[in-house]
């Protein structure tokens, strides 16, 4: 039985204009002219005169604009850690919860934990299971029967919420769900512990007590309501558990 609740990139686009200059194309006067004798009688031709070409104007290469630069931000949080549970000779079972803040993850177990359990407003829970055969021996004598021996098997299981994502997660939250966690194996090993003190009693009680399965029964039964009370004696201490400060 468990506690009780329990990147957007900005780009500078710029449009480059081509630099272009201008030239003329030389012109020739007088092409064609009369020809003209001079005072020696020779006849010549006039040479046409030119016109100069004019240099081309420069223009300036356009300044390129600043080139977009893309800011990539950090990767958020911290990746979602992994705390397996072991615990000798306990069967440990998880239900998954996810999420990004501790309400989130309070409100998941709180809907995913009485179904994993069994069990009204539980986040994790603690199950037992003893089975056992004996042998009975005959006192012909007496006219009685006591038990000669006795095989005993306790079998024990946890159930726990297992966090499963989002896979990166705030640092603030994973210290918390540490402290959480720790919390509830620490409860259910308590129910582990109060439980594996009632087996030598249960054997004991078996061994010496009647042969027949009612009377088996009777001695049986009254030590296990022994064992639930003191189950639901340490929920009772440990109800004034409260969540853990987040943040802090």
């Amino acid at each position: 039985m468990g506690p009780a609740s329990t990147s957007a990139a900005s780009q500078i686009a710029y449009t480059q204009v081509d630099g272009q200059g201008a030239g003329g194309a030389p012109t020739a006067t007088g092409a064609g002219a009369s020809p003209v004798k001079d005072t020696v009688g020779r006849t010549e031709w006039a040479t046409p005169s030119v016109t100069e070409t004019p240099a081309p104007t420069a223009t300036a290469e356009p300044t390129p604009g600043p080139k977009a630069v893309v800011v990539t931000p950090p990767p958020f949080g911290v990746a979602l850690p992994r705390y397996p549970v072991s615990i000798a000779g306990v069967s440990v079972k998880y239900y998954a919860i996810s999420g990004a803040s501790e309400d989130v993850l309070i409100s998941a177990m709180a809907a995913q934990g009485p179904k994993a359990c069994g069990i009204a407003r539980a986040f994790a829970c603690f199950y037992h299971t003893f089975t056992w055969s004996y042998q009975g021996k005959m006192e012909p004598s007496a006219g009685t029967c006591s038990v000669a021996s006795v095989s005993f098997t306790a079998t024990y299981t946890i159930s726990l919420p297992k966090w499963t994502g989002p896979s990166r997660v705030p640092a603030d939250l994973v210290a918390w769900w540490k402290v959480v966690l720790e919390h509830f194996v620490w409860h259910e090993s308590q129910h582990l512990a109060i439980a594996e003190s009632y087996v030598p009693k249960l054997k004991q009680a078996i061994v010496r007590g009647p042969c027949d399965q009612a009377g088996q029964n009777k001695v049986t039964n009254a030590l296990q309501a022994q064992l639930d009370a003191a189950q639901n004696a340490f929920d009772a201490q440990d109800r004034s558990w409260t969540w853990p400060p987040y943040g802090v």
